[in-house]
């Protein structure tokens, strides 16, 4: 048995998979709606179309559909749909166009998200990627959904209250996975969604850029060429990274640690694939509102449906991409109550009210349980380099606010110097002529509000000020593509002299930079277990036999185990565990110190960790720990050979059958530590 050959083909029939659920049903939505104001003219060919739409479209109504009949209903809700989108197809004749080098570049992406996501199985020993610290709520999501339904059961506490939490882009995940029966798990399906993610990335840059009229007629194919090499490039973070290597401070395993982040777009889609689907949800809303503003009754009719629908799948994708949305709708609405546009302003309004109205028990559900403190705050947006020279206020925020600029374009990068280019050779009035460009400014100028001057507080991250820039990043992306492909006929082919009239020395710099981080950062995912800075939070063992040890005991519990029966391993929040959302199916009672992730209440979840820990880490009585597993609700313990206790002989690891044992694996149940002792067993 090979673990990397089952992930990759697992991979490879999610992707397949979600092109049954997802693109098929999405070109029959597209078609349906009418209103998303896709043009042939504007380089939206149908599978960029179908792409796009299922991504935007289909979370909220999946996720619903799921809540209230049942994934199998959902299932069969997008084959319908799919089988639809073929009758179309034939009957009004779609063509596919796909270039050899569109299929180059897809199979590039298949590569990169294969080498980043699978496990490697190398010589007895299991090497788990290191954006298992991300994928292992991805996973724990998905299966929980497959299993419970949605909202689904809490992954990472086991609770009779449902989750708080935006799981919509996981509803996507479980459909794929029911639909390939048991071929496939719940990483492979997030994965094939990532996938299919990056190719709605892309869709959606090219369409904005074209339908802001920023292109002009004919050039779609340097916008496609453009685009891509856009999205490849990171920020200039490489440039910190190699400072603290050189000057000893220790080589970062993830590149974005030097600052408050800004993931480059593969980035993004690898660790974060469902705050990028947030994104294309509400540009995709955008776009149907431009195109229903000044509609005939009808159109506009659809296109506040639609756009409503696209929102309300963004707030269970991404709440905080959802809050640049708001902002951005605020000011867009603002704008046209100036204007005295009345009619327009109506019709935006009424696109929010339906969004929330569809939204309403997702956000009755993202409510329950969060009490307490407020999860955004005030507070200048973090520059790494400043921290450690003004450790005190105010005069930390005063020097962040006065290096704001050099923050911003070190991590935009080439964007923020095309962005500059644009807006020096552009005038605003004539750029805002467009509806769609105007929203693409004021999308920009909320992002960056929001990101410099609020902060999210659950837990150590600020997601809030991540994920919101990626407003402005959008926004870079397109007006950088307007400034290339102005210039693209200034290059003469074939002359290495061209490029560099085309492209001054400044930002041909800018963009090597940004290739070089991106491919740093790609390297290091691989390479993290070599770096020499990584969070004190993670579990990744020394040893990867054991970690394969530990795949393997998961496997045989999914197999025996009753899906309802409750696992627990060592859940010390002073290190992260993963395996148990990677490879389980079955729920767990506390996960780690992120056992709150999902809204369970604090008071809670340190009450069981508190109960539950001592068990791994100290030689308790077996009765004891019997007691204290059952108040717990724990059926069966999983103790590996990293947990304190297993070094101890005469401890209860040793003492009970196990139901499953391995060279540093074992599962014990509960049941059995309440009998007499059988002696040590070997």
């Amino acid at each position: 048995m090979n673990f990397s050959l089952i992930d990759a083909t697992g991979l490879l029939l999610a992707i397949a998979a979600l092109g049954i659920v997802v693109v098929l049903p999405g070109a029959a939505l597209a078609t349906l709606s009418g209103s998303l104001g896709f043009r042939a003219s504007d380089g939206a060919t149908k599978p960029l179309v179908a792409v796009v739409a299922g991504l935007a479209l289909l979370p909220v109504l999946d996720s619903l559909t799921t809540r209230f009949a049942g994934l199998s209903v959902a299932l069969g809700l997008n084959l319908a749909l799919a089988a639809l989108a073929i009758v179309l197809a034939i009957r009004q004749r779609w063509g596919l166009s796909v270039t050899r080098v569109s299929l180059a570049l897809l199979a590039i992406w298949l590569v990169i998200l294969t080498v980043e996501w699978i496990d490697y199985d190398i010589g007895g020993g299991l090497y788990q990627p290191f954006i298992a610290l991300d994928m292992v709520k991805h996973a724990a999501t998905a299966q929980a959904i497959h299993d419970t339904g949605a909202p689904p059961q809490d992954p990472f506490f086991f609770r009779p209250e449902r989750v708080s939490y935006y799981y919509f882009f996981y509803t996507l995940a479980a459909l794929a996975q029911r639909l390939c029966g048991g071929l496939i798990d719940a990483r492979a399906a997030v994965g094939g969604l990532a996938f299919w993610t990056g190719v709605g990335l892309y869709a959606t840059a090219r369409l904005v850029a074209v339908q802001t009229g920023l292109i002009t007629s004919g050039a779609e194919r340097r916008l496609r060429v453009v685009i891509l090499g856009l999205l490849a490039a990171s920020g200039l973070e490489i440039v910190f990274v190699l400072r603290m290597g050189l000057i000893g401070q220790g080589w970062l395993a993830n590149p974005l640690w030097w600052n408050d982040a800004v993931a480059g777009w593969v980035e993004a889609l690898i660790w974060v694939p469902h705050h990028v689907t947030g994104l294309i949800a509400c540009f995709t809303g955008f776009i149907a509102l431009a195109a229903g503003l000044d509609a005939p009754r009808g159109k506009a009719a659809r296109a506040i449906v639609t756009a409503g629908l696209c929102f309300a799948s963004a707030l269970g994708l991404s709440v905080w991409l959802t809050l640049g949305a708001v902002a951005t709708t605020a000011l867009w609405l603002a704008m046209l109550l100036i204007e005295r546009r009345w009619r327009a302003a109506a019709i935006l309004a009424l696109g929010g009210v339906v969004a929330v109205l569809i939204a309403a028990p997702a956000i009755l559900d993202l409510c329950v349980g969060r009490g307490g403190t407020l999860p955004i705050a005030f507070a200048v947006r973090v520059f790494g380099p400043l921290e450690a020279v003004f450790p005190d206020e105010p005069l930390r925020s005063i020097a962040r606010l006065a290096l704001l600029p050099l923050n911003y374009a070190a991590q935009f990068g080439i964007l923020a110097l095309g962005t500059l280019l644009f807006w020096q050779t552009h005038r605003i009035g004539t750029v805002h002529r467009n509806k769609l460009a105007r929203v693409l400014s004021l999308g920009a100028v909320a992002g960056l509000v929001l990101g410099t001057f609020l902060k999210s507080t659950l837990f150590h991250n600020n997601d809030l000020g991540w994920r919101v820039l990626m407003f402005p990043q959008l926004a870079g992306l397109v007006w950088t593509s307007a400034v290339l492909v102005e210039r693209w006929d200034a290059m003469p082919r074939l002359r290495v002299i061209g490029i560099w009239r085309l492209l001054p020395a400044v930002p041909l710099c800018f963009l090597a930079v940004g290739y070089a981080s991106t491919l740093y950062a790609i390297v290091s995912l691989r390479a993290y277990r070599d770096m020499h800075v990584l969070p004190a939070s993670t579990t990744f063992t020394t040893s990867p036999a054991a970690d394969r040890d530990l795949r393997l005991a998961y496997r045989w519990a999914n197999e025996h185990l009753p899906v309802t029966a409750i696992l627990q391993h060592d859940p010390s929040p002073d290190r992260r565990a993963m395996s148990f959302g990677l490879y389980s199916r079955n729920p767990v009672g506390v996960s780690d110190g992120y056992g709150g992730l999902f809204g369970a209440q604090d008071a809670a979840v340190n009450q069981r960790l508190e109960a539950l820990v001592p068990i791994f880490t100290q030689s308790l009585a077996d009765d004891e720990v019997s007691r204290r597993a059952e108040a717990q609700g724990i059926d069966v313990l999983v103790v590996t050979a990293d947990d304190p206790v297993w070094a101890d002989r005469s401890s209860w690891v040793w003492h009970a059958r196990p139901l499953y044992r391995s060279a540093s694996v074992r599962l014990v149940a509960v049941a059995t530590l309440a009998q007499t002792q059988i002696g040590n067993l070997p």
